[in-house]
């Protein structure tokens, strides 16, 4: 299932790129992104493209040269550069829920920090949360055609999430307030 891509800033060697959803809810009180989903991308760089890439926040990998972890690494088979990725907070932006009160709305759930690669698209394929307005949870929710319905028997209350979208926008890195964002920790267990 492919999205709309927006960038909001010209060609990006190095940047950082936020995936945006949006969709419209019946009897759902939020859709709760898991936090250590993985987020399937495609990735472009200089003419070369690489589709189906896997980023998990708990997957971490040295940068060749030297320059720190990132949650993603790999080398472009063609011009042979190096493209690394990090999935990061924007502290007061990016949010890991889409609620009820966000219908009809964009909602910024995740931002990659990306060195030699473009983020150009995005496909859904972990499960997700889903609480109803009633309080009952499914763990493991996945989207069919970009709907997903069940029903509430504790409530008696249908559910729907329908007309489930995305975009990914180019970003200054800079949160509400203009604090710049920060990697995310790594989960320990």
């Amino acid at each position: 299932m492919y999205h709309t891509i927006v960038f909001l800033l010209g060609f990006q060697s190095m940047g950082i790129f936020v995936l945006f959803v949006k969709c419209e809810l019946e009897g759902i009180a939020r859709v709760q992104f898991a936090e250590g989903a993985r987020w399937c991308l495609d990735l472009e760089n200089q003419g070369e493209s690489k589709t189906g890439v896997y980023i998990c926040p708990d997957e971490e990998y040295e940068v060749p040269g030297g320059r720190g972890m990132a949650n993603f690494v790999m080398k472009w088979s063609e011009s042979k550069r190096d493209c690394n990725i990090s999935i990061i907070e924007l502290k007061d932006f990016t949010r890991n829920q889409y609620t009820a009160g966000d219908v009809g709305e964009f909602v910024p759930v995740v931002a990659f920090e990306c060195r030699g690669c473009d983020v150009v698209g995005f496909k859904l394929h972990d499960p997700f949360e889903i609480e109803s307005t009633g309080g009952y949870v499914w763990k493991d929710a996945e989207l069919d055609d970009a709907e997903w319905c069940e029903y509430d028997e504790e409530n008696d209350l249908s559910v729907m999430l329908t007309e489930f979208e995305s975009k990914i926008e180019a970003h200054s890195g800079k949160a509400a307030g203009g604090k710049k964002g920060k990697k995310g920790k790594k989960k320990k267990g």
